[in-house]
């Protein structure tokens, strides 16, 4: 499992991703690794995703968004968030349908499409026992199916910021705009910070990036050593706004988050945050990524 955060803030120019870096081996004695990448870009849109739970099944979901996202860069600007949104909607229920074909093919001797038709490839009706027993394997591949994923950005003019959890439909953007998956008791620890801290659109970055960073500190803290910590935050800027724009990323163990965690502690208001010389901070360090074909792991912190 994991903890995956986006926040949209400065008015809807801005999008904010984090994710830690660990995965686990579930019940082998194998010790966590601390070194697995959980965050993505989606050339040659500005769009990055972020992914949580099983690694095999958001891979696999996220391999195939990649092939969408790039069946859409013919579209160029005409490009809508429904192409994306559906996109997404079918990479997600291609895995899902792989998964229970495969259970299917292991545990009854038809296919799930034979079973869907109610006869064997003979044409002989399938009976109740079978029909029942289809019904359990499709449910606990559903049960199973344990994986998360948000995708932010800009795609042409349209602003993206989805979200995707198990079976569940993809989600637009909330109110206020935050998602977060991964590792329940994580998640219900950082969305805590969040609502205290009163996360909301018209923050600016340097207010934001510290409240998700904070975020992440308790889902850390909270998530039974099955989270890790951050090794970046991924920015993503209108390319209409000001300057630095597109994608960039700002290192998660900057000594601007330890002087801005002693400053702020105990809840202190982080209004402060909300300002050009906090802007000025953060803008210096960040590190801006030239435009790509491809895609590439985000969650490294070397350029």
């Amino acid at each position: 499992m994991t903890i995956g955060i986006g926040v949209m803030c400065e008015e809807g120019d801005t999008f904010v991703l984090g994710t830690d870096v660990r995965t686990v081996y579930g019940k082998s004695p194998l010790p966590p690794n601390d070194q697995c990448g959980k965050m993505y870009d989606l050339p040659p849109f500005d769009l990055i995703a972020c992914i949580a739970g099983s690694v095999t099944q958001t891979e696999a979901i996220f391999s195939e968004l990649c092939n969408q996202v790039q069946l859409l860069k013919n579209l160029g600007k005409a490009v809508k968030l429904e192409h994306v949104r559906n996109a997404l909607e079918f990479s997600r229920k291609k895995e899902l349908r792989r998964l229970q074909e495969c259970a299917f093919q292991s545990q009854l001797p038809i296919s799930l499409y034979d079973w869907m038709a109610g006869k064997l490839p003979d044409g002989r009706p399938l009976d109740e026992l079978a029909l029942k027993f289809g019904r359990q394997i499709l449910h606990s591949v559903v049960e199973s199916f344990e994986n998360g994923i948000i995708v932010a950005g800009f795609a042409g003019i349209e602003r993206v910021f989805l979200k995707g959890y198990k079976v569940k439909p993809v989600e637009e953007t909330s109110s206020p705009p935050i998602h977060v998956i991964g590792y329940p008791p994580a998640q219900i620890a950082a969305m805590n910070v969040l609502i205290r801290r009163k996360q909301d659109i018209e923050m600016m970055l340097p207010r934001t990036l510290f409240h998700i960073h904070e975020a992440m500190l308790s889902a850390h803290k909270f998530g039974d050593k099955l989270v890790g910590m951050p090794a970046s935050y991924a920015i993503i800027r209108d390319r209409r706004a000001g300057r630095p724009n597109g994608v960039s990323r700002f290192d998660a163990d900057s000594t601007v988050f330890k002087d801005w965690l002693k400053a702020y502690k105990d809840g202190r208001d982080t209004w402060g945050l909300d300002t050009l010389m906090a802007q000025k901070m953060v803008n210096n360090q960040l590190r801006v990524q030239a435009p790509r074909r491809t895609n590439r792991n985000l969650t490294d912190t070397q350029d």
